[in-house]
């Protein structure tokens, strides 16, 4: 791997107070963090809409029908009431793997991950709280030591000044000692300083390197993981996919054996009632319809 894409050469800098390296590198790990939450949100989604769907469609499938179709069509309404309770079955399936292999592990490996980015931004937090102290601490002993300096450096060179008068040059003198006295003080305590400031240096360095490391690993197995999960997410929805396509072959096959003339013929044996139809309605006259029916009284008595 090039030196720019290793995540311990990229996030430093000269300013012994700057973090932005650091804060950088937390964003890039809460960005991670986000990612996985979408992820598993999308999850959940998706669970919970295969879920309502699959129950949807099996209250379908095992609905009542007011006319139930007869013959060659009958076979095939019955083929699509099944495979649409077989293909309600198949995204039951879908979701509880997506649950219990998919959307499970994910929030696994997301509470793992959260514990080791907690425990390793902390580390550095702290050895930065100390750096930022020691460095306070030894900027003030600097300036204490350099304003000791320079009262020593007057006290010199008002020495020189009254040279000529005893009184004055053994006062003087007198102030030189307690100035030397203070500088020595204020010099050991600026060797403190800065030593403390150096190991504190030493100390975030190294933990810098660690959390550099650590986080490194860490979006490597991220990305790692997520790419996997949602190849193993994705093989599982295109195998429900695949199960949905062939339970409806199911039906397309029984509609290849439908035949109209068939169940036309069918709906004709069940429901016939004859061939003949009703005579054809003439025209009679009332007149001779009267005279017709009194000739034929008159012959039966």
């Amino acid at each position: 791997m090039q030196q720019t894409s290793r995540f311990d050469n990229s996030f430093w800098g000269t300013d012994p107070v700057n973090f932005t390296g650091f804060d950088n590198l937390c964003e890039i790990m809460k960005n991670g963090k986000h990612t996985c939450d979408d992820f598993q949100n999308f999850l959940k989604t998706r669970i919970q809409i295969e879920d309502t769907y699959a129950k949807s469609l099996i209250k379908l499938a095992k609905s009542t029908c007011e006319a139930p179709p007869v013959g060659t069509l009958h076979a095939a309404w019955t083929a699509l009431r099944a495979e649409t309770e077989r293909i309600a079955n198949h995204h039951l399936k879908l979701a509880s793997e997506l649950d219990a292999q998919v959307e499970a592990a994910t929030k696994a490996f997301r509470e793992k991950q959260r514990e080791q980015r907690k425990k390793t931004e902390e580390v550095v937090k702290k050895a930065q709280k100390l750096r930022i102290a020691s460095y306070e601490k030894n900027g003030k002993c600097k300036k204490a030591y350099e304003l000791r300096s320079r009262e020593h450096e007057k006290l010199l060179e008002e020495q020189q000044q009254v040279a000529s008068a005893p009184k004055e040059l053994e006062k003087v003198k007198q102030k030189i000692g307690k100035a030397e006295a203070a500088i020595s003080l204020a010099d050991q305590q600026y060797h403190e300083a800065v030593n403390q400031l150096e190991e504190s240096r030493v100390l975030w360095e190294r933990e810098m390197e660690r959390c550099c490391a650590q986080f490194q690993a860490m979006e490597e197995e991220r990305l790692t993981f997520l790419r996997d999960t949602l190849w193993l997410a994705t093989n599982i929805m295109s195998s429900a996919c695949v199960s949905d396509d062939e339970a409806l072959e199911t039906v397309r096959l029984a509609l290849e054996r439908v035949s109209v003339e068939t169940d036309i013929a069918e709906y004709i044996r069940e429901k016939r009632t004859g061939y003949d139809r009703p005579a054809k309605i003439e025209y009679e006259k009332y007149f001779s319809a009267a005279s017709a029916a009194a000739a034929a009284a008159a012959a039966a008595q």
